[in-house]
């Protein structure tokens, strides 16, 4: 009803309200597809197909991948204590011709993995592991991808804090609670070194 009407009636209100609302929505689904197979409502395309921002995929963007890596590189610099100045010409160039079946999450996930195993200060072809992803490309859930690289970066900070949780958590820019429910979900056991 908002979305046709642009108002509503709060539970237990005698008056409606008007609704000033833009709704925002995101899918990886190909919606007239969808709607002609009957798995989504034709009234509601409609009423959300007011405009439509189509975000190519990033193999499409070449000229995107290496702003994003330097960008993700930047974010995460902060959370470790290395001192990783750049992405080699070789790494650079895997990462321009990897076909990033994950988007920009594949890419975030990957430089953040790189940071991990880097050991020294510049981020080398044999730190991005695309060549093991890249096999396996089509099997990969990024989500799992994703937990499992949080997950050491979790087992990373407990190491570097020397099991100090409370440390841990302040180095990761999380709170306490946050960091023990994080070791919970990731199955890391709250007396791990």
């Amino acid at each position: 009803r908002v979305l046709q009407s642009k108002s509503y009636r709060p539970l237990g209100a005698i008056k409606d309200k008007v609704a000033d609302v833009r709704i925002i929505a995101a899918t990886n689904e190909n919606l007239q597809e969808a709607v002609r197979e009957g798995r989504f409502r034709s009234d509601l395309y409609y009423r959300l197909h007011e405009a439509v921002i189509e975000i190519p995929r990033l193999r499409d963007c070449k000229e995107d991948i290496m702003p994003l890596a330097n960008f993700f590189l930047k974010l995460y610099d902060r959370h470790t204590d290395k001192e990783i100045k750049c992405i080699s010409k070789e790494a650079q160039r895997a990462l321009v011709s990897h076909t990033w079946p994950g988007n920009v999450r594949e890419l975030k996930s990957c430089i953040m993995r790189a940071m991990l195993l880097c050991e020294n200060e510049i981020i080398d072809v044999e730190d991005l592991q695309l060549s093991q992803s890249t096999l396996t490309e089509e099997a990969l859930d990024f989500d799992e991808q994703e937990r499992k690289i949080n997950r050491e970066r979790i087992l990373w900070a407990l190491k570097q804090c020397n099991g100090i949780k409370r440390d841990a958590a302040k180095m990761l820019e999380m709170s306490h609670t946050t960091f023990y429910a994080r070791m919970k979900e990731y199955g890391i056991p709250t007396n791990k070194l």
